[in-house]
């Protein structure tokens, strides 16, 4: 067989196969696998082939349209639609694929577990191995490496280490080059801190004479705090009213101290007993003051002491040292001639009994006293005076509504919430009215509208880009004024072909936009009779009320000329829900050719929505059939019609020359 082979290609090694081999097929399939081993070296993407109905395709697959020749990648797994065209298919899911660009293999970032990967996908693994997917696959936990679903095109690893190795090395260099001038730096710190250290324990030093020390226990419960130890009873020092102190001190040996600190509540002054104070070793900026308030309480090991918190700075910590001091208040003065009792025998001996103490004062028992009733001189003239009721009742007030109030004082303010000013009633002397309270210079309020009743005699300029709830600018509601016909999608006028042709192969029913601009609508087309049922198109109309033509006919949706036109019909005539353009008869084969002018605007309440329609249909010969005017009545003058709603009876299983266009004129 190799005898049949006449050479071979200068680059590649392809086979060079005699047209009358005998098994041609199977050398030139070798050719075949060998190219597309090689595309795939390349790194260009495998392709399933041509799209296909009720297939499963998986993420990353390719495949190509046979449409319009183009390749498209699978994003999500799935099975194709049973029927209908790819086109048909990625519009109804968009998100299934995407245009595949140059066969170009997509880069997805890091692998990552979890994730589903097609051919042509490169990941990078380690920071700097590069693989490309040679078969569809989900990443399991570990990275498989080389083999079926993996190939690697870069390694980048060994590149990458050599220079990190250099960059560290360059850096140690660099590190023991300032190594000197830092050691030089550290022994300039340490230098200041030990300065400053001192100035610190100098200044406790100070601090601490005529103070003991203890350590700090942030229990907050009422016992024994443990040996050289304070606590509080709250956590927050604001809110301390309990101190509890070990007898003993932090001092060397623990000394107790308790005798020193029971004196401190020796004050015969019962208001206050002194004043404790608490500053932190070595950082003597925190500190705690409390007011001691009443007699200590001594429990042998520890002692309570009852105080008011005064001030502090600072939080303390569990085991904190604290210098702790107090500072004693003077005794009470010495008691006056009148025994201490300010509150005489004669007059106020006894405050508890109110009725005594009205009764010493000459006030009577009873609680209220009841006083006679005291006039006053009217007008009043000093501002300090009583006023009577007169006076008060007189005054001058404020009002707020939409109308004036009625009677008023003089004087009186009324706040027209109308139109949101405040007005004054003056009088000049001779005259009373509402005059502006405060003067708003340049502002002619006649020329305000008010809420209701005022109509605007210019225009209201609007903003642009109105939401749906707000007021719109004429120029949002205008077409552009160039001639062409406009439909509005969103906030945006689009441009609306003069000419639009529909195919009704399989169509039942097509609602055609009426453009902005449009005020006849020329419809021209044809419907073929494939083995349908007696096919027909209808323009919907309902609701909708109709005049037709005396002594016609229904035949399948459209009405023959017989007789002259007659007025619109009343509630019991001829009514449809449509009306009628043209139609087939049964015969299979027949072809219906129509032509209709549809008028879009109704000029006047005297005029209606005019469709006239004529058809010719033909098995053989030609038969023309010219049907009578229908009518739709509106309500209002001007009245339009935004939306063409045709309708097609008797079948869909039309011929495929079957089509409708449409003329806006």
């Amino acid at each position: 067989m190799v005898a049949n082979v006449r050479g071979y290609t200068p680059n590649y090694g392809f086979k060079l196969i005699n047209f009358d081999t005998p098994r041609w097929h199977t050398l030139e399939y070798a050719n075949w696998s060998q190219l597309d081993a090689m595309f795939l070296q390349f790194g260009a993407s495998g392709i399933r082939g041509e799209w296909v109905n009720s297939t499963e395709y998986l993420i990353g697959e390719r495949v190509f349209d046979g449409t319009n020749g183009l390749i498209y990648r699978c994003l999500v797994q799935h099975t194709s639609a049973a029927t209908g065209t790819f086109a048909e298919d990625r519009t109804l899911h968009p998100t299934f694929w995407s245009l595949q660009l140059g066969g170009v293999p997509v880069f997805r970032g890091d692998w990552t577990t979890g994730v589903t990967y097609g051919i042509g996908d490169i990941v990078v693994v380690n920071e700097y191995e590069y693989f490309l997917c040679t078969s569809p696959n989900i990443a399991g936990a570990t990275f498989p490496g080389n083999g079926p679903e993996w190939q690697t095109i870069f390694d980048a690893t060994e590149v990458v280490t050599d220079a990190i190795d250099a960059k560290n090395a360059a850096a140690g260099y660099a590190n023991a080059a300032q190594s000197s001038a830092s050691n030089a730096a550290v022994a300039e710190d340490g230098a200041e801190d030990a300065a400053e250290e001192a100035e610190a324990w100098a200044e406790d030093a100070r601090a601490a004479q005529g103070a003991f020390r203890w350590a700090f226990n942030t229990a907050t419960v009422a016992a024994d705090p443990t040996s050289g130890r304070v606590a509080f009873n709250n956590a927050n020092p604001a809110l301390v009213t309990e101190v509890y102190i070990s007898a003993e001190s932090a001092e060397a040996g623990n000394p107790d101290v308790s005798p020193w600190i029971v004196t401190w509540d020796d004050s015969t002054n019962t208001l206050t007993r002194g004043t404790l104070q608490m500053r932190k070793v070595g950082a003597s900026e925190q500190f705690i003051i409390f007011e001691l308030t009443g007699n200590i309480v001594d429990n042998n090991t520890w002692l309570k002491l009852n105080v008011m918190y005064i001030s502090h700075s600072g939080a303390l910590l569990n085991g904190d040292p604290l210098n702790v001091g107090f500072v004693r208040a003077g005794n009470a003065g010495p008691v006056g001639s009148g025994g201490g009792d300010m509150l005489r025998a004669a007059n106020l001996s006894d405050v508890v009994s109110i009725p005594t103490s009205r009764n010493n004062l000459g006030l009577g028992t009873a609680q209220i006293p009841t006083f006679s009733e005291v006039l006053l001189t009217s007008p009043v003239t000093d501002a300090k005076h009583a006023a009577t009721k007169e006076y008060v009742d007189a005054s001058p007030s404020l009002y707020i509504g939409d109308a004036p109030p009625s009677p008023v004082q003089d004087g009186s303010l009324w706040w027209d919430s109308d139109r949101g000013m405040l007005l004054v009633y003056y009088f000049d002397g001779d005259t009373r009215q509402w005059v502006d309270a405060v003067a708003i210079p340049g502002i002619d309020t006649a020329t305000f509208v008010k809420k209701t009743g005022d109509i605007m005699t210019g225009h209201l300029g609007l903003p642009a880009g109105p939401a749906a709830t707000q007021a719109v600018r004429k120029d949002y509601v205008d077409t552009p004024a160039d001639g062409k016909f406009y439909a509005r999608q969103g906030a945006l006028w689009v441009e609306v072909p003069r000419y639009q042709r529909f195919p009704l192969v399989g169509v039942q029913t097509l609602d055609v936009q009426v453009p902005a601009g449009a005020k006849q609508a020329r419809l021209t087309g044809m419907l073929w009779n494939g083995g349908a049922t007696q096919p027909s198109i209808v323009l919907s109309v309902t609701p909708g009320v109709f005049r037709t033509v005396a002594g016609d006919y229904s035949y399948f949706g459209f009405a023959q000329d017989t007789a002259s036109v007659n007025a619109i019909t009343t509630a019991n005539g001829i009514s449809a829900s449509f009306m009628p353009i043209g139609g087939a008869i049964a015969n299979t084969g027949q072809v219906c050719q129509f032509e209709a002018l549809l008028t879009i605007v109704r000029p006047t309440a005297s005029q209606f929505f005019n469709l006239e329609s004529k058809a010719s249909y033909y098995t053989g010969g030609s038969h023309v059939h010219t049907f009578y005017n229908t009518f739709m009545q509106a309500v209002g003058a001007g009245s339009v019609l935004g939306l063409l709603a045709f309708r097609f009876t008797g079948g869909i299983a039309w011929g495929g020359e079957s089509y409708l266009n449409v003329e806006w004129l």
